[in-house]
């Protein structure tokens, strides 16, 4: 340490999880190590945030080059002065480990809070319980997210893999797929969904439902014209529900709607 700066050297024990520039060019790091949790590169010193205790894991600065940190400690802003904190105790966040943090295009702030999504419009905080709280494994999280540029959110799991939020609808879809053909639709509920499975032009369809629905399934072309309606908001009893039908080479639509809940996935039969 010199003058109360850490040396380059510093890097070489520092568990870095995240880097940000911010608007004066500044790059910021978030880690977890001995000697530093959040601190500032300036081209030749590491200057670390002595007030940041514990493992910051995201970083997030925003027009205002405020920096806003997904923390073990709860979420932080952090003006270049002085500190907020959002944690358990203060606020309706679900968990102090926020592993990610995203911001959208109307400004809202997301976060990766252990097994939650969570929206802060700057205000108030909004949780929408991911399918991971249903299954109650206490290992599983949510430890990355990205925003495509249709507002869906993509979640990436520590136990159950690849999940997509739509905030107009505020649903959960799990997406998966094996080179057999075989691709997974899981709606709000852990315990519903769609096993999809496409081989010598026929399709496949084990529908899941946790309990009694209307339920409408329909294959459309890419142009949205129906191909064939498997059911036409019929009401059926929980468990499982096949279905098959032969269809030409070409990519489908397949959706399904349960109660007003719709989803869709795009599907290639060979």
């Amino acid at each position: 340490m010199e003058n109360g700066n850490w040396t380059l050297n510093t890097l070489a024990y520092g568990f870095i999880k995240d880097l940000k520039f911010d608007r004066n060019g500044d790059l910021w790091m978030a880690g977890d190590s001995p000697e530093w949790h959040f601190a500032k590169f300036t081209g030749d010193s590491i200057q670390p945030v002595p007030e940041i205790t514990q493992a910051v894991y995201g970083i997030l600065i925003d027009d205002d080059n405020n920096k806003w940190l997904a923390s073990s400690q709860g979420l932080i802003k952090y003006d270049g002065t002085q500190f907020v904190t959002w944690d358990t105790k203060n606020s309706i966040l679900p968990a102090n480990g926020i592993y990610d943090i995203k911001q959208d295009t109307s400004g809202d702030i997301w976060l990766a809070c252990y097994q939650h999504l969570v929206r802060f419009d700057g205000r108030e905080f909004t949780v929408y319980p991911s399918p991971l709280v249903e299954k109650n494994n206490p290992m599983d999280a949510i430890l990355c997210m990205e925003l495509d540029d249709r507002g869906n959110i993509w979640l990436g799991t520590k136990l159950s893999g690849l999940f997509k939020f739509t905030p107009a609808q505020e649903t959960f879809l799990r997406v998966s797929h094996s080179p057999a053909g075989i691709q997974t639709i899981s709606g709000k509920n852990a315990d519903e969904g769609l096993l999809v499975r496409t081989a010598d032009s026929e399709l496949s369809v084990n529908l899941l439902l946790a309990g009694a629905a209307r339920v409408s399934l329909t294959v459309s072309d890419l142009q949205g014209r129906e191909v064939v309606s498997l059911l036409k908001e019929q009401y059926l009893d929980g468990g499982n529900h096949p279905y098959s039908v032969l269809l030409a080479k070409g990519v489908y639509i397949v959706r399904y709607t349960v109660d007003d809940k719709s989803t869709a996935r795009k599907i290639l039969v060979k």
